[in-house]
């Protein structure tokens, strides 16, 4: 379901509307949102009305009016499993990317897949493959985020090298992929990787910052990269209250390229 609100915390609607159209009440999970324009909202989420799992999107106005009924992003046929949606704005509308099960040249595993859309949540290019084929290691976490002029990141959390490690890939500004995968967190000294963000600032730097659970305490983590791809810098973060660890956070990044966290925290 879905609600707007005003600058002043109020409700604009009278009541939630259902976003997942399908008509046997199906589970829908995952919600992932973006505001596309002035006047209209993107939802992507994971529905099980056809099999355990498939991407869909709604576009919402503020008024709670939907243009179009839902859309299926993936374009496969079968019973694959696709989970973990994540949408963004693009200046070509949005962006999708998701975790995809289906077989590729007769291999399964999970690879991260994307697609663009309009502002309106209707998809007519093809969706492609952003991880290396071969590399069908467990992922989860797929984020993506892209600059006004069209440059764009896919970072996802991968398990190939056995621990969970943040990787990354380019996108152009014509959309296409751009360079290799790349690692972005150091095995050695990064953990146990969770809670994975994304961001970008007016001058078109990227921030991934993420959570290494596996270190005491919990130490927030991050790298930035410029316009043209190359590394800014880093940060670390573990101050804490006292016997408080992190367990869970979100990132923001401001036009400025300052970052605020915001976390739960477990006494211990």
């Amino acid at each position: 379901t879905f609600m707007a609100f005003d600058t002043a915390g109020n409700r604009l609607l009278g009541s939630e509307p259902l976003l997942n159209d399908d008509l046997i009440g199906a589970p829908a999970t995952r919600p992932s949102a973006v505001n596309s324009s002035d006047f209209l909202e993107l939802f992507a989420y994971q529905s099980r009305q056809h099999d355990d799992g498939d991407i869909y999107v709604s576009c919402v106005s503020h008024a709670g009016v939907k243009p179009y009924p839902s859309q299926r992003v993936n374009q496969d046929t079968g019973y694959n499993l696709q989970a973990e949606p994540y949408v963004t704005k693009s200046p070509r509308g949005c962006l999708v990317v998701w975790l995809d099960a289906r077989a590729i040249n007769g291999s399964t595993g999970q690879r991260i897949f994307g697609r663009y859309g309009n502002l309106l949540g209707l998809f007519s290019l093809p969706e492609f493959i952003i991880t290396d084929s071969t590399q069908t290691a467990i992922k989860s976490s797929p984020k993506a985020i892209s600059t006004a002029f069209g440059r764009g990141l896919v970072v996802w959390l991968d398990r190939r090298s056995g621990s969970s490690q943040v990787y990354g890939r380019w996108l152009a500004a014509s959309g296409e992929l751009d360079g290799s995968e790349f690692l972005i967190s150091t095995p050695a000294s990064d953990l146990v990787n969770t809670e994975l963000q994304v961001g970008v600032d007016s001058l078109d730097r990227f921030y991934v910052v993420w959570l290494d659970a596996g270190l005491t305490p919990a130490t927030v983590k991050g790298r930035w990269y410029n316009a043209d791809k190359s590394l800014g810098g880093s940060l670390s973060f573990s101050a804490t209250p006292v016997g408080v660890t992190i367990s869970e956070f979100s990132a923001g990044v401001t036009d400025s390229g300052l970052i605020s966290l915001l976390w739960t925290g477990i006494d211990v």
